[in-house]
């Protein structure tokens, strides 16, 4: 199987943070390997060994993480079941994707209308894009805090990656890496959403399955986010990268029915090993299902 665990590690040229110190199976690359692909000396390398171990056993249920707990608002998204009527639709659209009956088309509308959240208005169906600004990551692991940034300027909210890095938000400074669930938790609260995105850990790689999710955010005027990760053994990366082993994560604000998205990447600007990548690019639907197995999406 190409991919087991589910952890995120941002792009980075080193990890400052190092949390707590609890070890799984040791699978990370070695210090060698990271010394070669992150261009950095034998104490940067074992720092960064050290956050992806650490955030190793925190994906095996070594290490145990609290839920954040929506804050209660009376924004009438509090109190429906988002998470059954986004499955329920990305059901029927997969369905519908293989119908010859034109009429399901309509009844889909409908139950994409059930599930926008309150006060907004749908995208047109085909290419639907969210205007969004680019962002640089501000170190080496705020790649969480940098797309959570982008996500919310969309919607006219602006928050310094430090502040959402924060222990109030996604509590990157605490552990070192961002926690997939915490950006569900982040976008909800700081756009009043409720608990109208949800997150899913991928373990698959389904190009239909996926845009049956994402299009449900980008339609509604908002944006998905998505962890991709590279496992250092494949040719396919994202847009710029090497082939080195690397988990990111990715704002998707645009796609293209049953044809591709597109992104823009925190880690372009940084140098190094990421000197070629892009601000915002294109990518087939098929190349970013396959890169997000093994990883997550929030939508």
């Amino acid at each position: 199987m190409k991919k087991i665990l589910i952890m995120f590690m941002c792009a980075a040229l080193f990890i400052v943070v190092t949390p707590l110190s609890v070890y799984a199976v040791d699978t990370v690359p070695t210090l060698e390997e990271i010394m070669d692909s992150y261009q950095v000396g034998i104490d940067e390398a074992r720092k960064i060994q050290d956050g992806m171990k650490n955030e190793e056993a925190y994906y095996n249920g070594e290490v145990t993480v609290p839920d954040k707990r929506p804050l209660l608002r009376n924004d009438g998204n509090s109190n429906k079941n988002y998470e059954a009527l986004k499955e329920a639709y990305s059901q029927a659209y997969l369905a519908a994707m293989t119908s010859d009956d034109t009429t399901v088309y309509k009844e889909l509308e409908a139950q994409f209308l059930e599930l926008l959240p309150v006060g907004y208005r749908p995208k047109l169906k085909g290419t639907a894009m969210v205007s969004i600004p680019f962002y640089r990551q501000q170190n080496s692991y705020y790649c969480g805090p940098a797309a959570v940034a982008m996500a919310l300027a969309a919607k006219g909210k602006y928050y310094s990656q430090s502040t959402l890095a924060s222990k109030s938000w996604l509590e990157t400074d605490d552990y070192g890496y961002t926690i997939g669930r915490y950006i569900k938790y982040t976008l909800n609260n700081l756009l009043g959403l409720g608990s109208w995105y949800v997150y899913k850990e991928v373990d698959w790689d389904d190009p239909a399955w996926l845009i049956s999710k994402l299009i449900i955010t980008i339609r509604a005027g908002y944006v998905p986010i998505v962890a991709i990760y590279q496992n250092g053994d494949s040719n396919t990366v994202l847009n710029g990268h090497t082939k080195a082993y690397l988990r990111h994560f990715i704002p998707v604000y645009a796609y293209a029915d049953n044809a591709g998205y597109w992104y823009a990447d925190s880690a372009s600007g940084l140098g190094g090993r990421f000197a070629n990548v892009p601000q915002k690019s294109y990518i087939n639907w098929k190349t970013l299902s396959y890169l997000v197995w093994g990883g997550s999406i929030t939508y």
